[in-house]
């Protein structure tokens, strides 16, 4: 099958764009032909695609013509320009938050079918956006398990959360550093700084702070627990590699509604990339039918 898959970044390791460079590489093992484009490309995101034997077309590049048999998007942005530019070829489209507009899902007749990356959010696009609850599957985060695994883990005493340091990610932010304070831990904060309370959260708690690390899986296997959005991307990272999780949810405004620490769940081969992309395919030959 010839595979597009378009989403508004590729150029660096976070959520979407991980998601996207998993599902690519996965896809590709398969024996696929897999491209990648984005309006925003760069390395290191573009090197480990094309090292996976994925290719790698610019946005402004794509004409229309090129006859692909799928495209699986992400972004309203994205969106909305490729079903104008390929308004007959079937689409997959993934919803990757529930919280942020780029991820508004676009309603258009060529997408065949919604993925959402966790099931309690399925019923939340339903109803915010009027997506029928029969085109939107729940498939997971994809996590490579030939790095993300309990090989060499140990307990190196300190707490771990690693994601972008936004807004919404703020109150969860605090909560993690207070609850490292008040227990004595070490609290290991890796993401880019796209908020503006980074420096405040650094004089008031023992904040340990790394932009970003091309090698996570490290870190979380040497983490005491890790923090993280429920069933977001670095929980499922520290479950494959054994650990417990301190998983948060929260509501549109970024307020904490419930805090719970998570163990290992039993079905945690249902993460793993292959499974995820065969679950993908399947739904590109349901998106193919008549």
């Amino acid at each position: 099958m010839n595979i597009l898959i378009a989403s508004l970044f590729f150029r660096q390791y976070t959520g979407s764009e991980l998601y996207v460079l998993q599902v690519a590489k996965g896809l590709k093992a398969m024996g696929h032909k897999v491209t990648v484009t984005s309006p925003y490309m760069d390395y290191p995101m573009i090197a480990e695609a094309q090292m996976a034997g994925v290719l790698i077309k610019p946005f402004a590049e794509l004409t229309g013509r090129e006859a692909y048999n799928v495209i699986h998007v992400q972004h309203k942005q994205v969106t909305e320009h490729l079903c104008a530019l390929f308004p007959r070829t079937p689409k997959v489209a993934t919803i990757h938050s529930i919280f942020y507009d780029l991820e508004r899902p676009v309603k258009h007749e060529s997408i065949k079918g919604y993925v959402s990356i966790a099931h309690h959010e399925k019923h939340e696009i339903h109803a915010r956006y009027g997506v029928p609850l029969n085109k939107i599957h729940t498939i997971y985060n994809p996590v490579d398990s030939a790095r993300f695994n309990s090989e060499g883990a140990h307990d190196g005493e300190y707490v771990l959360l690693a994601g972008t340091v936004d807004y919404m990610r703020k109150a969860m932010i605090y909560d993690a550093a207070a609850w490292c304070k008040d227990n004595n831990r070490p609290f290991v904060l890796v993401g880019y700084d796209h908020g503006d309370y980074l420096k405040d959260l650094i004089d008031r708690f023992p904040v340990h702070y790394c932009s970003a690390v091309s090698n996570i899986e490290t870190l979380v296997k040497g983490c005491h627990f890790a923090c993280g959005l429920h069933i977001g991307r670095t929980t499922i990272e520290a479950w494959m590699c054994g650990k417990a999780v301190m998983s948060y949810h929260f509501d549109a405004q970024g307020s904490v509604t419930k805090r719970e620490m998570l163990t290992v769940p039993e079905d945690i081969d249902n993460y793993r990339t292959e499974t995820v992309c065969s679950q993908l395919y399947a739904l590109y030959l349901n998106a193919l039918k008549p």
